[in-house]
């Protein structure tokens, strides 16, 4: 069986169950894989554990921010056409431009 290393953002299948997951963390301290199912259940493996399940990579599914109940629209707002990702760096997704309780002062 080959072992496949978790990466935060991954998403893989449990041959056996047929379930699919997300890796959403990674403790390395304690050595646990906190993962996200499609349903949107949390579940979370130490590193024993996460090499004895029978996993292969997989892509993202078509909809796989469903477990999270938060459309498209609502989360880019009105406008949202498609592509507005395309424009918006990693960093701008974290960071809004500006903090209104402290830029006022």
């Amino acid at each position: 069986m080959t072992w496949l290393h978790p990466h935060i953002g991954s998403w893989y299948q449990d041959r056996e169950q047929g379930a699919w997951f997300e890796v959403v963390a990674l403790d390395e301290a304690s050595g646990t894989i906190e993962v996200q199912y499609f349903d949107g259940s949390i579940a979370e493996f130490d590193r024993e554990n996460w090499q004895q399940l029978t996993l292969v990579g997989a892509a993202a599914p078509e909809d796989s921010e469903a477990a999270y109940e938060i459309s498209a629209e609502d989360r880019w707002g009105e406008e949202f056409n498609g592509s507005a990702r395309d424009h918006l760096t990693a960093l701008a997704m974290l960071e809004p431009d500006s903090y209104p309780a402290i830029d006022d002062f």
